[in-house]
This record gives C-alpha cells, structure tokens and sequence, in this order.
C-alpha cells in the first residue's frame, strides 16, 4: 500500500478504520454546519458514540447516522387562517 499523503491524513478528512469510514469532530461540525462544540457536548452526553484516538475524537458512519436519526425532527408552525 502506498504512503498517505498529507492531504489523506489531515484532520478531519475521512479515513478507514476496520474498512470503515471515520470522520473526526471538525468534520461532523463542518458537514452539518455546527460548531465543534456542539459536537463535542454530544458525545460527552452519550448522544454519539465516538472513540478517542491520540488528542481527537474519531467517529463511524455508522455512529454518525445514528445519532442524526435520533434528533428531533423541526416544529413547523401552521399558518392560521384568519
């Protein structure tokens, strides 16, 4: 197998673990727009599961998935007809 190079192994670019895709917080907090933070408070919560890997945090599609089907869906509001 070729060496990676430096754009393959840089933060949050996905790689594969196991034959499985991972993705690091900066790039879950980058795809669906929110902060590292958030991503972060997740995890700490228990809401995604995730690994510790060295200094960062690395998470499975599989993982991912899960925890995006399990936030709540919008409240849309109805418009009243007056």
């Amino acid at each position: 197998m070729p060496p990676k190079t430096k754009a393959e192994t840089s933060a949050g670019v996905r790689t594969r673990v196991l034959g499985e895709e991972v993705f690091t917080t900066d790039k879950i907090a980058h795809d669906f727009d929110i902060s590292v933070r958030t991503v972060l408070r997740a995890i700490k919560s228990g809401k995604l599961k995730a690994r510790k890997m060295g200094k960062q945090y690395v998470m499975t599609r599989t993982a991912v998935r899960e925890w995006f089907e399990s936030l709540p869906f919008a409240e849309v509001e109805q418009a009243k007809d007056a």
